[in-house]
This record gives C-alpha cells, sequence and structure tokens, in this order.
C-alpha cells in the first residue's frame, strides 16, 4: 500500500509560520539560527523555495517541536503514515 501523503512546500511553510509565531520569533532571528537569510525564511514561509530534511530537522529543534507535528502528522501518525489513508 502506498501513502497518499506527499510534501506540499505551502503546507509546511505555513506551519512553520504559525509556530514562529507562537514562539513569537521574527523571521530574521529564525534565519540566523537557520543560517539563512530573513529573506530564505520568507520563501520557505510561503512555499516558493522547498526546505531540506536537515533544514526542517533545524527549524524543528529550534521551534522546540517535534518533527511530525511540523509536518503535520498528530501522535503515532509520524511513525505510521500508511495507515491514515487505510
Amino acid at each position: 500500500m502506498t501513502s497518499q501523503w506527499s510534501y506540499d512546500p505551502k503546507r509546511i511553510g505555513r506551519r512553520i509560520r504559525m509556530f514562529r509565531r507562537k514562539e513569537g520569533m521574527s523571521q530574521q532571528n529564525l534565519g540566523e539560527k537557520l543560517g539563512v537569510s530573513y529573506q530564505q525564511v520568507q520563501k520557505y514561509e510561503s512555499g516558493k523555495n522547498r526546505i531540506s530534511a536537515e533544514k526542517l530537522i533545524l527549524v524543528a529543534q529550534v521551534l522546540d517541536i517535534p518533527i511530525h507535528v511540523l509536518m503535520g502528522f498528530q501522535s503515532d501518525d509520524a511513525l505510521y503514515p500508511e495507515t491514515l489513508y487505510a
């Protein structure tokens, strides 16, 4: 069985923006922690640029959230995404 989940840069970007704002962090500050410009953070958040797996993990660490939550999975769904579409 193949999973129906796919990487959507806009969806991931919206979640990055939501959690960044929740932390009260600016794009500039997040960019500094990621080693990128605030313009790059804007592109990630808008979905214009895809974010690499390495940067996605770093975003999750900086914002102190589990990677599966950042990607839109809840609880055990992250471990077994194929069960989401069974």
